[in-house]
């Protein structure tokens, strides 16, 4: 017979099962993670709570296993390298994005569930090295999608391996460093992003492996090449003053949006500024309405943040993106005026920062 009991630790219920010697000759820890659930609506919704304890294990050491690596890297790499403040800025969104992806792996043992008095309890299991397996491959294609992404970012930085006749068409060259020109930006950013993407993918691999305990450790090439990649990033914010230039407004109009948008982009690591003029690699022009409705427990007001973002390289096209959501709102019981006012207010550099990130990562390379 299974029994299980809970405590509460780390704000998390933990389960421990004790088990007979049987199912613990067939499911030993150390090949195995086992999740107990239990439920008072029947044996089929104790299993979903039983394969779901053991993804809140899972989740729960993933998160562990990315702040392990963040103090780590932070320790050996110290403040002042590029490589920490970043990995910090990956694994803080991979942290987010902890959720064991592959229930398939998990199995509900159907001969060991029980009924008694209106509760059952299940028992759900995960073959540790089957899991190992699964993520293994993860980083390893990972590792492909970097390698080749790094690789194209760092020729667009002058760093690779190109000819001559190559490199005068993407780089130019200032006191013998090379850099992206103008026209390249957002080849370089693109590149530069899907490498990005592919190292969190790598980092979020490696977590996931570990967490079954099975841990990868993450080839030195590969961090090194990251390191590389980060410091040409750097040089090609460098390169431009400004990097991106914010179309002043009409006189009485839209005041506001532009300073925000410059701040915004200064805390993501980019100089801005406001001219009429296409000087940096791209140009915005952006605009704030404000909507307002009458409810029935007063005004409802929402700003709609849109811009439109065009390279600074001639022909380049325009493309428009709209950054809302219920941040940027206000409300007053009676006043139009005042819950119009609140929506403004509610435009802050902190609120539109996810937006701009997301609406420039293919034009310009991005912290």
């Amino acid at each position: 017979m299974l029994s299980c009991a809970a405590r509460e630790s780390d704000d998390r219920t933990q389960y421990m099962v004790v088990a007979d010697n049987n199912f613990g000759r067939k499911f030993p820890g150390d090949k195995w993670i086992v999740g107990i659930g239990e439920s008072s609506r029947g044996p089929a919704d104790a299993g979903v709570q039983a394969r779901a304890r053991i993804s809140e294990q899972l989740e729960s050491s993933i998160r562990t296993e990315f702040k392990s690596a963040t103090r780590l890297d932070s320790k050996q790499s110290g403040d002042a390298t590029p490589v920490s403040s970043e990995r910090h800025s990956i694994t803080s969104e991979s942290i987010v994005r902890s959720t064991f992806e592959h229930a398939e792996l998990i199995r509900v043992i159907d001969d060991m569930g029980t009924c008694s008095g209106g509760l059952c309890t299940a028992v759900a299991v995960l073959n540790r090295d089957q899991a190992a397996a699964v993520f293994h491959r993860e980083y390893s294609q990972a590792v492909i999608e970097f390698q080749a992404a790094a690789t194209q970012a760092q020729v667009l930085a002058g760093g690779g391996r190109v000819s001559d006749t190559e490199r005068s068409t993407l780089v130019s060259s200032d006191a013998g460093t090379s850099v992206v020109r103008a026209n390249d930006v957002g080849a370089f950013a693109s590149a530069y992003n899907a490498a990005a993407r592919a190292y969190k993918s790598i980092d979020t691999a490696a977590a996931r492996s570990a967490s079954v305990g099975r841990p990868i450790k993450v080839a030195a090439d590969v961090l090194a090449a990251w390191s590389g990649l980060r410091a040409a990033r750097s040089l090609v914010a460098a390169s431009f003053s400004p990097m991106v230039t914010v179309e002043p407004p009409e006189p009485g109009r839209d005041g506001e949006i532009v300073h925000t948008i410059i701040r915004a982009l200064s805390d993501l690591g980019v100089t801005a500024a406001a001219s009429s003029t296409c000087s940096g690699a791209v140009h915005l022009r952006p605009s704030s309405p404000i909507d307002c409705r009458r409810s029935r427990m007063g005004w409802d007001c929402a700003a709609t943040v849109r811009i439109s973002a065009a390279g600074c390289r001639p022909g380049a096209a325009e493309y428009q993106f709209v950054i809302d959501g219920e941040r940027l709102s206000g409300t007053s019981q009676y006043d139009q005026d005042k819950a119009r006012s609140a929506a403004r207010l509610a435009v802050t550099p902190e609120a539109i920062m996810d937006g701009v990130r997301s609406g420039l990562k293919d034009f310009i390379p991005l912290d």
